[in-house]
């Protein structure tokens, strides 16, 4: 039973890795792509998928001018964002993605990609 629902989730896994990698590919290839959120899971996520962002932003004073894990990204405030805007950000903070979308839309006017539970782009 518990090998049966490893599978399953491996699976799971894998066909979403391969969506978000096959739409990045395919859809914003080459073009400026920012994270929001340094969290922990947002590192994960990175990781799992080798994401290559462009910048990496969080509005946590704490967390403005350290850098990501494994990547070495200096996380900025979402100022960076009118200063330079991105083709595309992903809310790597997916739990607080309904809050941060609301913070973007004085910010950003672009696609916004939420990666979970389910794969979503949202335009702000």
């Amino acid at each position: 039973m518990i090998q049966t629902h490893t599978k399953f989730f491996g699976n799971r896994l894998s066909t979403w890795k391969e969506d978000i990698n096959s739409l990045l590919q395919t859809t914003f290839k080459g073009k400026k792509i920012y994270g929001y959120g340094s969290s922990g899971r947002s590192n994960i996520i990175c990781n799992f998928l080798n994401l290559k962002l462009d910048e990496i932003i969080d509005d946590a004073p704490s967390k403005i001018g350290s850098y990501t894990p494994v990547h070495h990204l200096k996380i900025k405030s979402s100022k960076i964002i009118q200063e330079s805007p991105p083709d595309l950000i992903i809310i790597l903070s997916w739990t607080y993605a309904s809050s941060i979308i609301e913070k973007l839309k004085g910010l950003y006017h672009g696609p916004c990609l939420i990666p979970l539970p389910t794969i979503q782009i949202i335009n702000t």
